[in-house]
């Protein structure tokens, strides 16, 4: 583990897992060298960049789970690893507040979060609910961090403006970063400002892990609790991420948010959450103390993350952490389950079956409280299910996700059209490529996107390119190979590609033009893989007369053709034997026919003074066609 200090020193903490599901912790000593310095601590690290941040590397895949330890106020997350980092993310974290004594001097509590760079030069675009933050004013920033920098985020807190609420935060990175939603010290609901309050932080996941089924349980109650009123509970915050996203609980829809808006509801039991669109969902527990303080109630504030049904798995080693290394922080462990009835049904923690299983509104649905000492433990079904962790202790309590899958639930599509084109023969016209649409942009860009390939498929007797492609007898259909530098920013309706040419009387009025085998060179360090939708376009004759004889142009005809020879305002044909019947036709650029002879063997024709025309001269079922212009 190498861990860097607010003053950019780092220090190599070596250790060693050697045995399957064994649990090592690494302590950090002189943590405060390492702390952020939030509003609590005079503010230092709030809206500037800091370096102080850990990194943790090993040579096989490990569980990483961090926790945040002071006096009453802890907190613990999963730690994700890199690749399942993303680029578009938002926040959710709770209400701030803020207590004033009666000398005037406040105790400010904000709602925050912090980012984490892992490559060097990560553009970072910030877009907030509130026209300011603790330090900086204006509703959005852009910054740039290098591998390891850390950026910290406050809401702004007074007397007069007490409960600000950074959730809903938009953030968008060229390269994947680490986001913590946090809270300096949270008490949860907001009621009034004697209350026991505890840190909040949890690591997110980017938008495109986000899924739209959450089974979110009741949350055990402590022993020895009284259960709360009715509306002292536990919090149940949904974010959405697009507008017109439906939320329903139990079937019932209960409203519509808009993006980076959030509903909130009091968790009174287990519900079932969908929604018409992918949202995040999180849990935040209550404060357990209200009224006279010291108080020694068990539980407090924590922030939990909870998995989506489409992020679930068979089987997680999750840890129920015990921080202290000299007395225990927390009295009781809970891993809280949930899932099909199957999933519980046949669910084993440590190889045990679980007993304590309750309902859902949805009779398909359960989920189980199981108790569990402190450290490492094996959850196991025959179904996926999902799994949070949760302790709590004196005025303490941690709680984040057992564990996900963290799979990319959406992919970048970039939609490409090329362009319709019409005209009459001999027109110029440019056949454009151009980008209708690009969904979940930030994590297409985040792929360093650099060169477009493919090919062009068109129909080469309508329309011909001016680096001097030609239709022949037995083949009208071209595929021209594209490779397209991209610029750094695309945006909805750019022209990647303009193909020039000139439209021709063909073997047909209308044909498509079409991509084929299109893809996207990426960097390949970057786990994205965009997908490419295609619209055609269409290739059309104006105005075109065909008259009631043979067509102009047909590509089926293989066999030796006859001989054209045109001088002047003569054209003399040459059937492909002295025997053979052969005729031919002189027409304009519209199809009109302008003169027609016929013979056996050779035949000469007039061709009028001045124009553009088409020569045709036919043998049995084989035939030439020569375009002349006559000045």
């Amino acid at each position: 583990m190498y861990a860097t200090t607010r003053f950019g020193t780092t220090n190599q903490f070596p250790f060693a897992i050697t045995r399957p599901n064994e649990l090592v912790s690494v302590r950090l000593p002189n943590y405060a060298l390492y702390e952020l310095q939030g509003a609590s601590m005079g503010g230092r690290d709030v809206d500037r960049i800091s370096p102080a941040s850990i990194v943790v590397r090993s040579d096989a895949d490990v569980t990483v789970y961090a926790s945040s330890r002071e006096l009453l106020s802890t907190d613990a997350w999963l730690v994700l690893p890199v690749d399942a980092l993303g680029t578009t993310h938002r926040v959710v974290t709770y209400a701030s507040d803020v207590i004033a004594n009666a000398f005037g001097f406040s105790t400010l509590y904000p709602s925050q979060f912090v980012l984490v760079a892992t490559r060097d030069s990560t553009i970072v675009r910030l877009d907030f609910p509130v026209n300011r933050t603790s330090v900086q004013t204006g509703s959005s920033r852009s910054i740039r961090l290098d591998s390891g920098d850390v950026y910290m985020t406050q809401a702004f807190v007074s007397t007069s403006r007490r409960n600000d609420d950074l959730t809903g935060t938009l953030i968008q990175s060229n390269f994947p970063i680490a986001v913590l939603g946090a809270h300096e010290r949270a008490q949860v609901p907001v009621f009034n400002t004697n209350a026991s309050r505890d840190l909040l932080v949890e690591q997110l996941p980017a938008v495109d892990r986000w899924g739209q089924n959450f089974l979110v349980p009741m949350l055990p109650f402590a022993a020895g609790v009284v259960p709360p009123s009715d509306n002292d509970r536990a919090l149940v915050r949904v974010v959405a991420h697009f507008n017109q996203t439906v939320i329903s609980i139990d079937g019932q829809p209960v409203t519509t948010l808009s993006a980076g808006s959030a509903y909130t509801a009091r968790l009174e039991r287990g519900v079932v959450i969908t929604s018409s669109q992918p949202v995040l969902v999180a849990i935040i527990d209550r404060s357990a103390s209200r009224g006279v303080f010291p108080s020694g109630a068990i539980g407090d504030p924590s922030l939990m993350v909870v998995p989506p049904l489409e992020q679930y798995l068979n089987a997680y080693t999750c840890i129920s952490i015990e921080p202290s290394d000299n007395s225990l922080t927390f009295d009781e462990h809970f891993f809280v389950v949930s899932g099909t009835r199957a999933a519980l049904t046949s669910l084993r923690v440590d190889n045990q079956p679980v007993t304590d299983i309750f309902p859902f509104a949805d009779p398909s649905f359960s989920y189980a409280v199981v108790r569990v000492p402190a450290g490492t433990h094996t959850l196991r079904s025959t179904e996926p299910f999902g799994v949070l962790a949760i302790g709590y202790g004196s005025a303490e309590s941690y709680g984040y996700t057992g564990g996900m899958a963290f799979n990319r639930l959406r992919t970048p599509t970039v939609y490409l059209r090329l362009s319709d084109v019409k005209g009459l023969p001999g027109d110029q016209r440019s056949i454009a490529l151009t980008v209708d649409s690009i969904t979940f942009a930030a994590d297409f860009f985040s792929a360093r996107p650099r060169q477009l390939l493919g090919t062009v498929a068109y129909n080469t007797s309508l329309f011909v390119l001016d680096d001097g492609d030609n239709a022949t007898i037995s083949q009208t259909q071209a595929s021209l190979p594209i490779s397209i530098v991209l610029p750094d920013t695309i945006l909805d309706g750019d022209t990647l590609a303009l193909f020039d040419g000139t439209i021709t009387l063909g073997n047909t009025v209308q044909d498509s033009s079409y991509l084929d085998a299109m893809s996207i060179v990426i960097d390949p360090q970057i786990d994205v893989t965009p997908t490419i939708v295609t619209t055609a376009g269409m290739i059309s004759l104006d105005s075109v007369c065909l008259e009631n004889g043979p067509r102009l142009f047909n590509p089926l005809v293989v066999a030796r053709p006859p001989v054209i020879v045109w001088k002047g305002a003569v054209a003399h044909a040459t059937a492909p034997s002295n025997d053979a019947p052969i005729s031919v036709i002189v027409s304009d650029v519209l199809g009109r026919t302008c003169s027609a002879t016929s013979g056996v063997g050779s035949v000469t024709t007039s061709v009028p003074g001045s124009g553009m025309f088409f020569i045709r001269a036919f043998s049995g079922n084989r035939a030439t066609t020569l375009s002349v212009l006559v000045p």
